[in-house]
């Protein structure tokens, strides 16, 4: 290249570029990018959580204060959140186990640049078995749950599945 001023327009270019994969100013992150408030179900698919086994255990946020209420659920164990306010799946996930009391583990995959959730409340990922898989708006995700941002009303759906991935019954 002859000439200068494109040369020099190429070095800032990928500059930014590789400090922006580095430090990931550009693309943000749950802590710059703005929370919205969403709905979370996770639901254990006949495995038993440890709060109120085979029943809905919901909790809502009015008014800034959440409320817990269980239902009868034939068996079923879910928990549901609604009015959660967080940036990401991850970050909402997480904040789910804060407010409940229930832990959740997670694996950074580098490869992928993302968070996967392995364990929900004692049940954890088997190879070849279960698993948690989840679906914002009835869409499955293909991402890692950092990956997902959230938007106002997004309805994020986790399920300890054996399916196939993706492939679980109507959400």
């Amino acid at each position: 290249m002859r000439n200068p001023k494109i040369r020099m327009a190429l070095v800032v270019l990928f500059a930014v570029l590789f400090v922006d994969s580095t430090l990931g100013c550009l693309g943000g992150d749950s802590e710059t990018r703005e929370r919205s408030l969403s709905s979370l179900t996770i639901d254990f698919m006949g495995e038993e959580g440890s709060m109120n086994p085979g029943n809905m255990t919901v909790w809502e946020n009015i008014s800034g204060s959440w409320v817990q209420t269980t239902f009868s659920n034939q068996n079923v164990t879910e928990y549901v959140f609604l009015n959660i306010s967080a940036a990401n799946c991850l970050e909402q996930m997480e904040q789910a186990g804060e407010l409940a009391g229930f832990e959740i583990e997670k694996v950074y995959y580098a490869t992928l640049s993302s968070w996967f959730i392995t364990t929900v409340d004692g049940s954890e990922n088997e190879l070849g078995g279960h698993n948690w898989q989840f679906w914002v708006n009835g869409e499955y995700a293909i991402e890692g749950a950092d990956k997902i941002w959230l938007e106002e009303g997004d309805q994020v759906i986790w399920r300890y599945t054996a399916s196939t991935i993706g492939d679980s019954d109507e959400i």
